[in-house]
């Protein structure tokens, strides 16, 4: 029997885990199309993922000189006068870790194994016969495959090609991608920073609807983010950049590295993740977290389903494939729906109401460690009734946020009740009924 023909688009940690075990069981003939070459693979910054990941779906590690435990993060709102921070006790840990680095370690080990990489090479299209992807078009010649892997980003030119006969999300929408400036900027000479609050957080920062951070890497640099998911003007960066530097002394003008606006997205995973001969996967199926961006975590898993529903059962039919969404839904992309209603709460509410929920009490620092888990707010009977004496001249509020968490927690149990199998009138009803 022929090894099962791959092409997988694009070199992300998505397509390079799942290269890596096709290849290492046998029986997959794996070939990844990177449009850009080794050296500027990725971002040329952090990123995080918690550390058990990578111990529990063995994924090896760059040296230690390129990653670190992620210090605790406190978070503010809405410019309040308060700080919470999401306390994490040493018991739940991330890695920061350096995305070339690691994405130099999963190069070396999909190749180690077999795993094809063509560097400078865009996938211009794909071949579409019918309902079924039979391969992609590279340079102009079309090369078949029994299964095409997109792993081509948010902006997937090859998903949008397919949206309209498959049914895949073209491009995102407004507010479901993040715009964000990304920096590191040497310490300023002669500061140092707060030992007690090192990963500044700034929440609907200078009224936008975005974030803005600071954090004081251990290596003397100031890793800053300024985002929103509206447009980023030049104008508005600079602003918030000003602010940025009177909150943190440390913060110098000394450029290192990035300095760019990028484009992360923030919205649940795609409706439909697979289709007869081809999968989304990474950031081309939206498994960023949608408060955070963060989403190294979710492609590793998602690489681990689809690689165990094809090892299983070597066959690209969307019956098949259709198990790789369901556990993906299973995992995280429930949550994922869960986490995107607070989010587009918390960018539409009313400054003064966001900056009431931090400054009162209502939120503690419990809740923002949810937050920078990525995990959807949950409170007991006896936590609301708290929160309700603390919140009482507030009491619309309350029922507002009352009704968001419900909205939420709806949203996650609506997301799992994806069919548990291929059936198209089925999956077409759950489609409608999910909540954003």
């Amino acid at each position: 029997m022929a090894d099962m023909k791959i092409a997988i688009i694009g070199a992300g940690e998505g397509g390079l885990v799942l290269a890596s075990r096709l290849c290492k069981v046998g029986g997959f003939e794996v070939t990844i199309y990177e449009k850009d070459n080794l050296s500027n693979l990725s971002y040329d910054w952090t990123d995080d993922a918690r550390h058990e990941v990578y111990n529990e779906l063995n994924i090896p590690l760059p040296d230690k000189k390129w990653y670190f435990r992620k210090k605790d993060w406190d978070f503010n709102a809405c410019d309040s006068r308060l700080w919470l921070k999401g306390e994490t006790n040493g018991a739940l840990i991330d890695y920061s870790m350096h995305r070339r680095a690691l994405k130099e370690v999963l190069v070396a080990e999909a190749t180690k194994y077999g795993a094809k990489i063509e560097w400078n090479t865009p996938v211009e299209g794909a071949i579409l016969n019918g309902k079924t992807v039979e391969g992609i078009i590279v340079n102009g010649k079309e090369i078949k495959a029994d299964l095409v892997v997109d792993s081509g980003g948010a902006h997937s030119k090859i998903r949008e090609q397919l949206s309209k006969d498959l049914g895949f999300p073209a491009q995102p929408k407004a507010g479901e991608c993040f715009k964000g400036f990304r920096a590191y900027y040497k310490f300023k000479e002669g500061s140092s920073p707060d030992p007690s609050r090192t990963n500044k957080v700034y929440l609907r920062h200078m009224n936008t609807k975005g974030i803005s951070w600071c954090i004081a890497e251990d290596d003397g640099e100031a890793n800053v983010l300024v985002g929103t998911i509206d447009k980023l003007t030049k104008e508005d960066l600079e602003v918030r950049l000003e602010a940025l530097k009177k909150d943190n002394p440390i913060l110098g003008g000394e450029l290192v590295k990035g300095g760019g606006i990028y484009s992360v997205p923030v919205r649940p995973p795609a409706e439909r993740l697979v289709a007869n001969g081809f999968a989304l996967i990474g950031d081309a199926g939206f498994f960023t977290i949608p408060l955070l961006g963060s989403g190294m975590a979710s492609a590793y898993r998602a690489a681990m389903h689809l690689a165990g529903v094809l090892i299983k059962n070597q066959c690209a039919s969307i019956e098949n494939l259709w198990n790789y969404q369901v556990k993906c839904y299973k995992t995280f992309g429930a949550k994922h729906f869960a986490i995107n209603v607070m989010k587009n709460w918390l960018l539409s509410a009313k400054a003064g109401d966001v900056k009431y929920l931090f400054e009162s009490g209502i939120l503690e620092n419990k809740d923002m460690l949810n937050i920078a888990m990525g995990n959807p707010a949950k409170f007991t009977p006896k936590e609301m009734l708290e929160k309700l004496t603390k919140g009482i001249t507030r009491i619309a509020l309350l029922v507002e946020l009352n009704n968001v968490l419900l909205k939420s927690n709806k949203a996650y149990k609506t997301a799992l009740t994806i069919p548990l199998n291929y059936n198209e009138k089925a999956i077409s009803a759950w489609i409608k009924k999910l909540i954003y």
